[in-house]
């Protein structure tokens, strides 16, 4: 599964914009709706690689999910960067 999505708003959860950092760190556990994933890996990646980055797209992995945020800089600006954060699903949330 791959989820999208800006770092202002729903992404900040994931990444400090103002020390650009990435705040999920392996080992945490993320949800998404009734499913618990375990993160793998939190990097960040230059945009233009994002694409052609053969790691992030392989889509022969069951129960991978793939969060793709940008780092947006604090206060906006040009973007150079993505987070990559992947994650294995580990069970139903209870």
């Amino acid at each position: 599964m791959f989820i999208a999505m800006h770092s202002a708003g729903p992404g900040d959860y994931l990444v400090n914009r103002s020390t650009k950092t990435i705040l999920a760190r392996p080992g945490d556990v993320v949800r998404v709706g009734d499913l618990s994933y375990t993160v793998d890996s939190a990097k960040l990646v230059d945009r233009q690689k994002v694409s052609t980055d053969s790691e992030i797209w392989d889509p022969y992995q069951p129960g991978r999910l793939v969060l793709i945020t940008c780092m947006t800089p604090e206060g906006g600006g040009h973007i150079e960067d993505n987070v990559i954060i992947t994650a294995t699903l580990t069970s139903a949330v209870d």
